[in-house]
């Protein structure tokens, strides 16, 4: 709660595009609200779920990508 994470993401974004990265891909847990909503926030969009992936329970993994070329930093 603190902007932590979006400080790492935005360091982890700018080193990307500095190595010359196209796109960023992550995985969430569909259960990670926060987390979900940060990688949103930061121009993330969700590109396919694996249904139960997850185990114990039975959790989704949302899979997501940004991409970065043609971006202005």
């Amino acid at each position: 709660g603190q902007g932590l994470g979006r400080r790492l993401l935005d360091a982890l974004v700018e080193r990307a595009r500095r190595d010359g990265a196209e796109y960023l891909m992550l995985e969430v847990r569909g259960d990670n609200a926060a987390a979900r909503g940060l990688y949103e926030k930061a121009g993330f969009e969700l590109l396919t779920t694996r249904r139960r992936y997850y185990q114990p329970g039975d959790v989704d993994a949302h899979i997501m990508r940004r991409t970065l070329k043609g971006e202005t930093p």
